[in-house]
């Protein structure tokens, strides 16, 4: 897969979305800038899981179906949500000495750097859709505020920590 295409074209190469739906989703306004993959999303051309596969190839990097994800609600506790909502990320799971982040800008190295020195765990990045972050974020916060331990996306199965990898096609 071509690291350097538009997303667009890497959906189109994966059959995942037609030119008709790219051209229709270049086209659409949002309140604020929206990257091109998320506008993917909200025009109904493809799924979630079928953009991320996208982003990952583009990227490099695993990416996460947060739709499919039951995020451990104890991750939120690593970084403070001001950070995490001006970044677009999301802390989704931790253990022993990992963060795991789903990150709308997974190539952020100063970013994941500055996380890993302030949290004393090595950053695990995924990306994973930029409109999807944007709902989901405070979201994840106020659950934990509100005493939650875990927030599970519609399409997940059961309500164990897990996250839904998908890796580049």
């Amino acid at each position: 897969m071509n690291q350097r295409a538009p997303i667009g074209q890497i959906l189109a190469d994966l059959g995942r979305v037609t030119e008709e739906q790219r051209a229709e989703a270049s086209l659409q306004m949002t309140d604020r800038p929206t990257r091109f993959a998320s506008k993917l999303l909200l025009a109904g051309a493809a799924s979630q899981g079928e953009l991320v596969e996208g982003l990952a190839g583009q990227k490099g990097v695993p990416g996460l179906d947060l739709s499919r994800t039951v995020i451990d609600l104890a991750a939120v506790d690593a970084v403070p949500r001001q950070i995490s909502e001006e970044s677009s990320f999301l802390p989704v799971a931790v253990d022993d000495n990992l963060l795991h982040l789903a990150m709308a800008n997974p190539d952020d190295r100063q970013l994941q750097d500055e996380i890993q020195f302030a949290t004393g765990r090595k950053v695990v990045a995924y990306v994973a859709l930029q409109v999807v972050l944007r709902k989901l974020v405070p979201e994840a916060y106020d659950a934990r505020a509100g005493g939650a331990d875990v927030l599970a996306g519609r399409g997940a199965s059961g309500n164990a920590p897990h996250l839904e990898v998908v890796v580049p096609g």
